[in-house]
């Protein structure tokens, strides 16, 4: 590719190209989808040229067609759950799993939602009271006796203990 005043040549044919856009199909695993993708195009042969910002342009509605044959939540259910329960993108990360970024990440189409993150955002959607529980958790367990399985294993465990240290001297 040549770039005169204000023309961009064809380094294939030597012809003009044009700034536009053109509707390209993508496939995943037997699914299809066709997108407007914005890029310089050839007038005299089918090369084009895409910059980083045009391939972001159709990125997104790639990361949805992935998601959805994969059956994990998309960029834009991603974003609507989020919103619906009342949490930023960082507080997201932090509560949910992920990290301070994972959820800009996720809405971006940068990173795709993992199967259990998708299920415990679409239970979070179906019983928002459930987000209480993450953020303000109880522990039950110090104020109850264990269970005799629970006495049985830390007995066992302790008398294992024992024995590894007795074994080391």
């Amino acid at each position: 590719m040549t770039e005169n005043k204000s023309n961009i040549v064809c380094h294939e044919c030597n012809c003009v190209m044009r700034r536009g856009t053109k509707p390209v199909a993508f496939s995943y695993r037997g699914r299809s989808i066709t997108v407007d993708q914005p890029g310089w195009y050839c007038d005299g042969c089918d090369e084009a040229i895409y910059s980083g910002k045009d391939m972001g342009a159709t990125e997104l509605a790639f990361a949805e067609i992935k998601a959805e044959v994969d059956n994990v939540l998309g960029p834009q259910e991603v974003r609507a759950i989020r919103k619906r329960l009342g949490l930023s993108q960082r507080r997201a990360g932090e509560l949910l799993g992920g990290g301070q970024r994972a959820f800009q990440k996720y809405e971006a189409g940068a990173v795709e939602v993992s199967k259990p993150m998708s299920n415990l955002l679409r239970l979070l959607n179906k019983q928002p009271s459930l987000l209480e529980e993450l953020t303000n958790p109880t522990d039950s367990s110090s104020d109850s006796e264990p269970e005799p399985e629970e006495q049985t294993f830390r007995k066992h465990n302790r008398k294992s203990k024992l024995q590894d240290q007795q074994g080391q001297r």
